[in-house]
C-alpha cells in the first residue's frame, strides 16, 4: 500500500450489496482515490450482484405473469381423468344425499 491510499472500511462492501451496480459503481468513484483494491471489489461486486439477480427477476416476473393467465384458461385443461372421475362422484353423491334427506 502506498503512502497516497489508506485503508478504508470494509463496510463499503454493503453498498453493492444492497444496491447493486449503481451502488458499486458509487462506491468505487468514493473509494478510489483512497483505497484502489477496495473500490474494485466493491465494483466488481456490484456487477456480479447484479448478473446474479437478473435470472431471478426474469423467472420470478415469468411465474408472476403465469398466475395472471390461469384464470383465464378454461378449467378443464388442468384436469385429467381421475379428477373428472373424482369430481362427478362427488356430486353424484351429493345428489344421493339430498335424495335420500327428502324421502320419509
Amino acid at each position: 500500500m502506498s503512502e497516497q491510499q489508506k485503508e478504508r472500511s470494509w463496510l463499503w462492501i454493503l453498498l453493492p450489496v444492497f444496491f447493486f451496480l449503481p451502488g458499486g459503481i458509487i462506491s468505487y468513484f468514493a473509494l478510489k482515490d483512497s483505497d484502489q483494491r477496495l473500490s474494485k471489489i466493491s465494483l466488481y461486486l456490484g456487477a456480479a450482484v447484479t448478473m446474479g439477480m437478473i435470472p431471478i427477476v426474469i423467472i420470478s416476473t415469468i411465474m408472476m405473469a403465469g398466475m395472471f393467465f390461469v384464470d383465464s384458461m378454461p378449467f378443464d385443461m388442468y384436469m385429467d381423468e381421475s379428477m373428472y372421475d373424482m369430481g362427478y362422484n362427488m356430486e353424484q353423491d351429493m345428489a344421493d344425499d339430498k335424495m335420500s334427506e327428502m324421502e320419509p
